[in-house]
């Protein structure tokens, strides 16, 4: 997640439009859960995968990896709804039946970026929550989107 989503059934992009515009928020599936994390996050983790790559053992850090949240940052479609209201978001919710075959629970094993690269994720849930929302919410004031999106890196990196 992080901001500048647009794409068609993305909740974070889709609780914002619906509490900007005042309409009902349509939610498929509240206790599906997912690895929530900022863009931020794995981008990180594959640029120090790289760098390892080009200067170190390149046997020992091929292969696939994940980047995500530590197991106890797994959240459920309801928890991001609720912490999305703690930021002054009050949602119209609506529920309907899932069409969709969708997982109940989704994961990664960051076990191997853990150990091996010694990467972690720097921001929890809430943290990421606050810095997506209030990007929307600058977006919608009239923030230009570069700068947005360098205040998040600046953010990140600090």
């Amino acid at each position: 997640i992080g901001g500048g989503d647009w794409t068609k059934d993305r909740i974070i992009k889709d609780c914002v439009e619906s509490f900007i515009n005042n309409k009902n928020l349509v939610i498929r599936s509240p206790n599906a859960t997912r690895p929530w994390q900022h863009v931020l996050e794995p981008l990180c983790g594959y640029l120090k995968l790289a760098q390892k790559l080009y200067y170190d053992n390149r046997k020992k850090y091929s292969g696939s990896w994940n980047f995500g949240p530590m197991d106890n940052q797994l959240k459920s479609v309801s928890e991001l709804i609720q912490e999305i209201e703690k930021n002054d978001f009050k949602l119209n919710i609506i529920f309907e039946k899932n069409e969709f075959k969708e997982s109940k629970f989704l994961s990664l094993d960051i076990s191997k970026s853990l150990k091996n690269l010694i990467w972690k994720p720097k921001w929890d849930f809430e943290k990421t929550i606050l810095r997506t929302i209030n990007w929307y919410k600058e977006f919608y004031k009239g923030k230009e989107v570069n700068k947005l999106i360098k205040s998040d890196i600046n953010n990140y990196l600090s």
